[in-house]
């Protein structure tokens, strides 16, 4: 049960923290069990058309396995038992998924930069032809990528493409941060950072740069972060009658936080049912990581029996 907590927590993270993704972790009810296991703790993420993407989960595997394939260890006395077991796995294309699905906008990709392929972009920006300007950029850009390649991957866009096409074709790609270089940032020891996810731009001096890129990777990641759960919050609205759980999934295009009677098996019926009629709409859950008591008449969506459980209906994929 502990090595379940420090999943959740690595799930927490990792995920939450420095990925920025709205994540909800379920106790899965017991017909959604991994087979063998007591419990399972799933990891959910809303995606734009409403419907949940299982992104990991661990389980609580008790001794079943250890008693099937006679898995066992020695006390300090020398006397056998069987062992105890977890399963825990982060779905790492899921998880790819989630972040462009949940993050991005219709210019492209936004990286949260953790995992961004290419951190910085520097874009060197010539007016005059002469050929003596042109290699002082390039000497500047070559530097200032030398100082970052420490720490970050850094690309210098060398093409002969205009400015702003190249600011789109790197925000196209998902590119966190872009450092633009021009003849007047040339002269006056400075270069100008935009961000990626606010499209803010800001002048910093060259002996800043490095720092400036720090501070402004944390300050994407929070943003990324407040701006998805917002967003999710939105989404999740509370039901009441079977009607209403039917309406949030159609029309909100969310979670359905409702009663339920129980998620022990004797509570199939009802999400069978639920399912069916919503045409997909499955019981995820109970939250991991928050004790929710029944709300309203606090009464089953489906059956009208007393409920236990406060759970989360949404579509997946």
């Amino acid at each position: 049960e502990e090595q379940v907590k420090k999943d959740i927590e690595v799930s927490n993270k990792v995920l939450k923290e420095r990925l920025a993704l709205p994540i909800l972790t379920f106790q899965r009810p017991a017909w959604d069990t991994f087979p063998g296991a007591e419990h399972t703790f799933a990891t959910d993420v809303l995606m734009p058309d409403g419907k949940t993407l299982q992104i990991a989960s661990t389980h609580l595997l008790g001794q079943k396995f250890a008693k099937s394939f006679n898995i066992q260890y020695k006390d300090e006395t020398g006397k056998e038992h069987y062992v105890w077991q977890t399963c825990y796995g982060p779905g790492i294309w899921r998880i790819m998924a989630a972040i462009i699905g949940v993050h991005g906008d219709n210019k492209g990709l936004i990286f949260p930069p953790p995992v961004a392929p290419v951190n910085v972009v520097i874009v060197p920006i010539q007016k005059s032809k002469t050929e003596n300007g042109n290699e002082k950029l390039m000497e500047k850009a070559k530097e200032i990528k030398k100082k970052l390649e420490e720490t970050y991957t850094v690309e210098i866009d060398l093409s002969s493409k205009t400015p702003g096409y190249k600011y789109s074709y790197w925000e196209l790609k998902g590119v966190p941060l872009r450092i633009e270089i021009g003849e007047k940032e040339l002269a006056n020891g400075t270069v100008t950072i935009a961000r990626r996810d606010t499209k803010e731009r800001v002048n910093v001096n060259e002996n800043e740069i490095l720092s400036k890129v720090k501070e402004l990777n944390e300050m994407i990641i929070q943003n990324l972060k407040v701006t998805a759960e917002s967003k999710q919050k939105s989404k999740i609205k509370d039901a009441e009658t079977k009607e209403e759980v039917l309406d949030i999934l159609d029309n909100v295009k969310g979670y359905a936080r409702a009663n339920f009677h129980s998620i022990e098996t004797d509570g199939k019926e009802c999400a069978d049912t639920l399912q069916y009629e919503s045409k997909g709409g499955k019981v995820r859950g109970i939250l991991a990581d928050k004790n929710e008591n029944p709300f309203g008449k606090k009464v089953c969506v489906v059956c009208g029996k007393p409920a236990k459980h406060v759970v989360y209906i949404a579509r997946q994929y």
